[in-house]
């Protein structure tokens, strides 16, 4: 797992006694995270809400990955389809298995760590399509 979304959303939290500027500067450098999540967390307050900037941007992530997925499958025949499709369950099997590690801990930050996870992996996915 590549931690920028969970270096995002602990530099969120520790700048609550900080300030909105140094927020914003760890979020801000990352090409990947949407805008809305980085508005998101810079307006958040609490760990909770951190992680509802985090479900959100999962699910536009997610969006993202679908699209170059289909863009990747488009042009594929036969054999060359079911071998992309195999390996897209074996990457969301292998995502989910590696992220519920997070999910069975106890805390707040485990989840925090949980859904940053889920994103990262998900980005990762979606550069590895887009190839």
């Amino acid at each position: 797992m590549t931690m920028r979304v969970f270096a995002a959303a602990m530099a969120a939290i520790l700048a609550l006694g900080a300030g909105a500027a140094a927020r914003a500067q760890s979020d801000a450098d990352d090409p990947y995270l949407t805008p809305a999540f980085k508005a998101c967390l810079r307006a958040e307050r609490s760990t909770v809400g951190i992680i509802e900037c985090q479900v959100a941007e999962r699910g536009r992530q997610d969006a993202l990955m679908q699209a170059a997925y289909r863009a990747r499958l488009a042009p594929l025949t036969g054999a060359d389809r079911g071998v992309l499709a195999a390996d897209q369950a074996a990457w969301s099997a292998r995502t989910s298995a590696a992220c519920d590690v997070w999910r069975r801990r106890p805390g707040p930050w485990s989840s925090v760590r949980a859904q940053g996870c889920l994103i990262d992996d998900t980005i990762a996915r979606r550069i590895a399509l887009a190839r």
